[in-house]
């Protein structure tokens, strides 16, 4: 075997370890993009917790056909990166955020579905998973409040009758 297939044999297997461990995978395009924003892009994505991915067409396919995730193959037509992930939303309001230096998405998939640019774009504009917990936290906080507002005024109830009930004696 050559150095060059050992080379893209370590590459796919690389890619099916990621598809392996991400739950989202966004394919962008990314055409004319200037060093500076590339590298913005990649460090906030990263701070995000998802990983960008520059890989040849060719190689993903590959990777996708070993995995049986065929609804992604046909995207991956040009200059597309990939960006695997946990958070979809995070990673949509980025892209978003960074559609004017030239990245656009192509689509996402979960691995079983391909969801298109309108999709995407949909994601970024639902709260990140951090605001939804705290939405759901507060939700919770207030049901408790208003739990322990009604026994302290039970206990204040029940307090008054003792005492009454003990001056009448």
């Amino acid at each position: 075997m050559t150095k060059a297939r050992e080379i893209k044999r370590d590459k796919v297997a690389d890619l099916v370890g990621l598809y392996n461990e991400s739950d989202y995978v966004f394919m962008v395009t990314f055409d004319r993009v200037n060093a500076a924003n590339m590298l913005t892009f990649r460090r906030e994505m990263r701070a995000a917790g998802a990983q960008v991915v520059v890989e040849k067409n060719t190689l993903q396919k590959v990777a996708l056909k070993q995995l049986e995730i065929d609804v992604a193959a046909p995207a991956f037509k040009g200059q597309i990166m990939s960006i695997f992930t946990k958070d979809p939303v995070e990673v949509a309001k980025l892209l978003q955020k960074h559609a004017s230096a030239g990245f656009a998405p192509i689509g996402c998939t979960d691995k079983s579905n391909l969801f298109t640019a309108a999709h995407v774009k949909r994601f970024s504009e639902v709260p990140s998973l951090p605001v939804l917990r705290s939405m759901l936290l507060s939700s919770l906080v207030a049901v408790h409040r208003k739990s322990l507002g009604v026994l302290s005024g039970v206990h204040g109830a029940v307090a008054r009758l003792l005492l009454a009930y003990s001056q009448k004696k």
